[in-house]
């Protein structure tokens, strides 16, 4: 039996080890500490930087189109700056500024996006192919909780008609 404690007592000393080194590697720069705690709040440090290793950075000019209605979106966007217009049917329906999220219905569905993105200005967006993504959050239930959470939350953001607001 104390040998058994022994060997659960190293595995458990060995996983905090682990931890702790994986905290300390974690370093932002200032654009990303803004995003950190402005989007990403509600995930680890070292969640957010398996995140910003699973996208790319991507910048758009006006009247580039993000997203096509009807078609399964291939990235989910997350705003840096700038805006995007959102149309269905042709129609303006909304504006997604930073920190919005675009192609989430998409992703948290499996489903053809519901509205078309187009970028409205200049804009820079963290985008997230989305099988990468989706293995990213496979084996990690908290980061998926997470996830959940930040895209339910950018959705009730945009039904309340407020959908800049982080």
């Amino acid at each position: 039996m104390i040998f058994w404690l022994g060997v659960f007592l190293a595995i458990h000393v060995w996983r905090i080890v682990e931890i702790v080194a994986e905290r300390r590697q974690v370093k932002f720069t200032e654009e990303e500490q803004e995003l950190y705690a402005t989007v990403f709040r509600g995930f680890e440090p070292i969640e957010f930087m398996r995140l910003l290793n699973a996208a790319d950075r991507s910048a758009f000019a006006p009247g580039e189109v993000l997203l096509e209605q009807g078609q399964i979106a291939p990235r989910l966007f997350i705003v840096i700056d700038g805006e995007a217009r959102i149309e269905r049917d042709g129609a303006v329906i909304a504006a997604v500024g930073p920190g919005g999220a675009l192609g989430e219905i998409s992703f948290m569905q499996d489903r053809p996006t519901t509205a078309r993105a187009v970028a409205a200005t200049p804009m820079r967006c963290l985008a997230f192919p989305v099988p990468k993504l989706r293995r990213v959050l496979a084996n990690r239930p908290a980061m998926r909780l997470s996830m959940s959470a930040l895209l339910s939350g950018d959705l009730a953001r945009k039904l309340t008609g407020n959908p800049s607001a982080t």
